[in-house]
């Protein structure tokens, strides 16, 4: 192992990701980030089931953890990352009062890491808050 490189993934910066982040991490999206996510062609409504929703092939490809994986550390990273970038806490949960989409369970990322990288979230804003940064 190279303990001199480090591999930062930067596919946050484009135009899709945080509404295909959000709806593998929720499961669901708010009408507003439904519109938008189907515009840059990351999701789709199905057309049978007016509030099911699909990841497209962008939608994953911008989104997929097999090439970073799930460790603690990519969870780490992911939840500094959502902090430093203003991530709400509450875009992690569905809000059942609001009109939305929602994708299958097979659609999200796996419980462990999106409770790894909730916690890794709370603690970097925790941390940022006392640093007074926010």
């Amino acid at each position: 192992m190279d303990t001199g490189t480090t591999w930062i993934d930067m596919r946050w910066q484009e135009p899709g990701w945080r509404e295909a982040f959000r709806l593998r991490m929720a499961g669901w999206l708010p009408t507003d980030w439904v519109t938008e996510g189907v515009r840059c062609g990351v999701v789709i409504e199905r057309s049978d089931q007016s509030r099911m929703m699909d990841i497209t092939a962008r939608g994953r490809e911008l989104t997929d953890l097999a090439d970073v994986g799930t460790s603690n550390d990519v969870a780490l990273q992911l939840g500094n990352m959502l902090a430093v970038h203003e991530w709400q806490r509450a875009w992690f949960d569905p809000n059942l009062k609001m009109k939305g989409g929602w994708v299958t369970v097979a659609n999200m990322f796996p419980l462990e890491f999106r409770e790894r990288l909730v916690e890794a979230f709370d603690q970097s804003v925790e941390q940022m808050q006392e640093a007074g940064d926010i």
